[in-house]
């Protein structure tokens, strides 16, 4: 992991919002939608609400789906970028991956780290 780059929570994600009441736009909409993108996200938004983080703390994120399982790269990182905090995981979508992984980072101490550089 250490040659990868990872983005930003939701990075290149697309989003868009519509009033729930209406139809015609919901269903144009419903033609775009991407089930595998919507779930990729969520385990990267997942990881990084774990963490308490923002855009405004070097945290970064990235899940891919593959057939039925997904990958999940994550990292918390120093400003300064001396301290690096980083976990891979794998499994089914209904894993929770990006709850895990944020919790193995705490437990190793990013939450420590990024409560310290922001006070």
């Amino acid at each position: 992991m250490k040659d990868d780059i990872l983005p930003a929570t939701g990075q290149g994600a697309l989003a868009i919002e519509c009033r729930k009441t209406d139809a015609d736009t919901l269903a144009l909409l419903s033609t775009i939608d991407d089930a595998t993108t919507q779930l990729n996200v969520r385990v990267e938004r997942d990881f990084l609400r774990a963490l308490g983080g923002s855009c405004n703390y070097p945290i970064g994120a990235f899940a891919e789906t593959t057939g039925s399982q997904v990958t999940f790269k994550g990292l918390v990182a120093s400003p300064d970028g001396h301290h690096l905090f980083n976990k891979i995981v794998q499994g089914a979508p209904e894993d929770n991956l990006g709850q895990q992984a944020a919790e193995t980072l705490i437990s190793e101490g990013a939450l420590k780290l990024i409560e310290s550089t922001l006070k």
